[in-house]
């Protein structure tokens, strides 16, 4: 909040913010609304700058997130050549600090997976408006496809993500259902012997049918269920070998 007075501060004075980030020059203020404004935003050094120029605009400042979010009332973008106009409201973030890596998919807890879907689709959305601007050129349009696809195959990915976790920790108990009528068969066998002959099928089969499930639930050929392949392909002989075991 501390940021977002001193702005708001600076723009009643002398009607101008500047920092390294954005630019913000306003016609007046209005309390907390900013009359006719042009916003300048260049957090890439190496994408052309953002200008955006609107009606109204009001600004929040998130200091856990370290954003500053600017809510723009019928805003006039401007990415190079491209020109999009908006007749509604455009909500746009601006990192405070420089931008960390995105997380693996790994790294996040299951209960953090919903909203960083959400920021992704939020991101293809805005892209997307992007490619519907009459003025935006062939080279602009190619490369906010490549970031569209970039997005959707992360989509992807953090959707399928549960699933192979789930899938990932059950494979254990598959082992085992593997393991147990194998051993029982050759209980008066070498323990090393046992292991390997044990071990095989999950080299030869389980992996590569994990690696295969996995490719495959990414692009969307395979629904997420498809990571459970792998487990009934070691499961299924497995439980056969007990049922025949406890047969006999």
């Amino acid at each position: 909040e501390a940021l977002e007075e001193i702005v708001y501060a600076k723009l009643r004075r002398e009607k101008g913010y500047e920092s390294e980030k954005f630019v913000i020059k306003v016609m007046a203020l209005d309390g907390k609304r900013l009359l006719r404004p042009t916003i300048t935003i260049q957090t890439d050094p190496n994408q052309p700058a953002m200008v955006l120029r609107a009606e109204q605009a009001e600004l929040f400042t998130d200091v856990k997130a370290g954003t500053l979010t600017i809510v723009c009332r019928k805003p006039v973008t401007e990415i190079g050549d491209a020109r999009i106009t908006v007749s509604d409201t455009l909500t746009q973030t601006i990192p405070l600090e420089t931008p960390q890596p995105s997380l693996h998919r790994q790294w996040l807890s299951m209960a953090e997976i919903p909203a960083a879907v959400d920021q992704l689709r939020r991101d293809v959305e805005q892209l997307q408006l992007y490619l519907r601007s009459a003025g935006a050129t062939a080279e602009q349009r190619a490369a906010w496809r490549v970031q569209i696809a970039q997005l959707e195959t992360r989509i992807r990915q953090l959707k399928t993500e549960p699933y192979l976790r789930w899938a990932n920790g059950f494979s254990c108990l598959c082992f085992v259902l593997l393991g147990s009528p194998v051993s029982m068969y050759r209980r008066s066998e070498n323990f090393l012997t046992n292991f390997f002959l044990c071990f095989l099928p999950i080299l030869i089969v389980y992996y590569p049918m994990l690696m295969v499930a996995k490719e495959l639930t990414t692009s969307g050929a395979l629904p997420p269920i498809g990571y459970w392949a792998a487990n009934l392909s070691i499961a299924i002989p497995g439980a056969f070998l007990l049922y025949r075991f406890c047969e006999s």
